[in-house]
C-alpha cells in the first residue's frame, strides 16, 4: 500500500487495553502534525486506525497516510516516521 511505513512488525506490538479516545488523544499530543482518526465500515462499526500528515510534514518527505489494524500498530508507524524524518533532518 503507498505511503504505509515498512519495516514495522504490526504483529509485534504491544496490545494496550484503552479506549479509542484514550488512545486516539495520546497519539495525537505524541504525534504533532498528524490527524488521527478511525475508520467506519459500511454497518458503522470501527475498524482501522489512520493518521494523516499535515501538508508541512509533507512537504518533508514524509507519507501522507499511514494505516494499521489497531492503535499500538499505528503508534509503531508513526514513531518510525518521527525518527526517520528525524535522521533526514540531521
Amino acid at each position: 500500500m503507498p505511503g504505509q511505513a515498512v519495516g514495522t512488525s504490526l504483529a509485534s506490538c504491544d496490545r494496550v487495553s484503552m479506549s479509542s479516545t484514550d488512545d486516539m488523544a495520546a497519539l495525537a499530543a505524541g504525534y504533532p502534525g498528524w490527524h488521527v482518526w478511525r475508520a467506519r465500515s459500511r454497518s458503522g462499526a470501527l475498524t482501522g486506525w489512520h493518521a494523516t500528515a499535515t501538508r508541512a510534514l509533507r512537504h518533508l518527505g514524509v507519507p501522507g497516510r499511514l494505516s494499521a489494524r489497531d492503535a499500538p500498530g499505528l503508534r509503531a508507524l508513526l514513531g518510525q516516521q518521527e525518527a526517520l524524518r528525524r535522521r533526514g533532518a540531521a
